[in-house]
């Protein structure tokens, strides 16, 4: 899918998730488009990447993923591989695994659940000041570890401008823009 069709059909979600938990619905888009590499590997309707955690009671599945940690000795339901990677000047372990992520039955649901996710997770504070600031707000959701990946944020920033500019662009796109 490229970044236009993404946008074509995921904006109307964004933006409803938007209206109900404030995050900028470009932010809650460039997220979604990062996680899911626009659409390709959103299965179960989880375009982020969102685990099940232990109050969970919806629908889970079983994927392959990568995990980057400090830690030799993380345990996960299948290692596929695990090789030491300098990663930034930084020694980690990076891990090729199957893991357990939340399942959702309309890509709806699984936008709105996203924000559920930041909002009831006390962790993301900081991110939810600046939710209307999309480049702070991948900041403040990196440095509080919503992913392993030391370049997280540069890569949201990446994607966020992108984005951005087919929105800015494209006047189909910019006539239900909310910016």
């Amino acid at each position: 899918m490229t970044v236009k069709e993404f946008i074509l059909k995921y904006k109307e979600a964004a933006q409803i998730a938007s209206s109900q938990n404030g995050i900028h619905y470009l932010a809650i888009l460039t997220q979604a488009a990062h996680e899911s590499a626009y659409g390709k590997y959103a299965f179960g309707n989880n375009f982020f990447g969102i685990k099940p955690g232990k109050n969970w009671t919806g629908k889970t599945q079983l994927l392959k993923t990568n995990e980057y940690s400090i830690n030799p000795n993380l345990k996960f339901p299948e290692i596929i591989s695990k090789t030491q990677e300098t990663v930034r000047g930084k020694l980690m372990w990076h891990y090729r695994i199957r893991d357990h992520f939340r399942a959702y039955d309309t890509a709806q649901e699984g936008f709105l659940d996203h924000g559920q996710f930041l909002i009831n997770n006390k962790r993301y504070a900081a991110a939810l000041l600046v939710k209307d600031q999309p480049e702070k707000f991948f900041l403040e959701i990196a440095k509080a570890g919503y992913a392993t990946d030391p370049g997280y944020c540069s890569k949201l920033i990446e994607i966020y401008k992108k984005i951005k500019d087919e929105v800015n662009e494209d006047t189909t796109l910019k006539s239900t823009n909310i910016l």
